[in-house]
């Protein structure tokens, strides 16, 4: 084998040197695609046999090794899961009375009562007005 003198790239951008094309007969190297061709027919070979009984696998493995199967769902979830139950959680006490005061004013507006949530009652009439009451009845 003789030592490449000049180390040029392919239109490609691949690096080409002589020496390659006395190892492998090619002047590019390994022949495109050599690499992945196994895992190409692997995972062809493998998505074939998960459309046939692909389902059916997973129930069997559910009832058989419960304890895996949860082992597995894990393993594939994100390391960091975060769960926001409740968008309120991250708020101030200030900041739930602003978002109340807001709801109460929109139902307000649209006539609607918070508590039954029907329409809302007639304004009752101011107690400065209201005539007193008799003390004996």
């Amino acid at each position: 084998m003789t030592e490449a003198t000049t180390v040029e790239r392919d239109r490609n951008g691949r690096w080409v040197a002589g020496s390659k094309t006395e190892r492998c007969g090619s002047p590019h190297g390994r022949p495109l695609g050599a690499r992945t061709k196994l895992s190409d027919a692997f995972l062809k070979d493998m998505l074939a046999a998960w459309e046939q009984c692909g389902t059916k696998a997973i129930e069997t493995f559910v009832e058989e090794r419960p304890h895996e199967y949860v082992k597995l769902v894990a393993s594939i979830l994100p390391r960091h899961f975060n769960v926001k139950v409740n968008e309120f959680d991250e708020l101030t006490d200030e900041q739930l009375l602003r978002q109340v005061a807001i709801v109460r004013e929109e139902l307000a507006r649209a006539g609607i009562d918070p508590i039954s949530g029907g329409a809302a009652p007639e304004a009752p009439e101011s107690t400065l007005f209201l005539s007193a009451l008799p003390e004996a009845m």
